[in-house]
């Protein structure tokens, strides 16, 4: 595994020398092969990850998704119904914590602009068709509009 991945990180830092990595191991439990083997493969992740954070210093950083949730949100009430997954709430805290340390404060401000305007896009009406949603959406759209002028981001493909 670790092998693998050095491969991979030496092969991009080839051809972008200044490219970083975020490793992460997942805090999903699989339970396919049962819990045990989850632990494993988590495990030898853990263990290829920490060997390339020391490997490439700066370069490549490591995220403790499944720290946070093994250690920090350790009690269930952060799982979904299946015991498995995250609640969307400890997905949101997560998400929260790998922005503050791996975002740009420019990037931060964009997210924090876009959250409202990603809520409003993915609010379903009662009424589609009605004048009001018709209007609201036209609302938001230029919202979108204006924020990815703000910010140089090209929408068109």
């Amino acid at each position: 595994m670790c092998g693998s991945l050095e491969s991979a990180v030496g092969k991009v830092l080839h051809r972008n020398p200044s490219a970083r990595f975020i490793l992460t191991v997942s805090p999903i439990r699989y339970a396919k092969y049962g819990y045990h083997g989850s632990q494993l493969s988590k495990s030898v992740l853990l263990l290829a990850a920490d060997r390339l954070t020391k490997l490439y210093g700066d370069t490549v950083y490591y995220f403790p998704a499944y720290e946070i949730v093994n250690d920090e949100l350790r009690d269930y009430r952060f799982y979904k119904a299946d015991m498995l997954h995250p609640t969307d709430q400890a997905v949101e805290y997560i998400w929260e914590r790998l922005a503050a340390v791996c975002f740009s404060e420019a990037a931060r401000e964009f997210l924090r602009e876009w959250s409202p305007v990603k809520a409003a896009l993915a609010h379903r009406p009662f009424h589609p068709e009605s004048e009001e949603y018709k209007a609201f959406i036209a609302g938001v759209r230029e919202k979108e509009r204006k924020l990815m002028a703000k910010y140089g981001i090209c929408t068109e493909t």
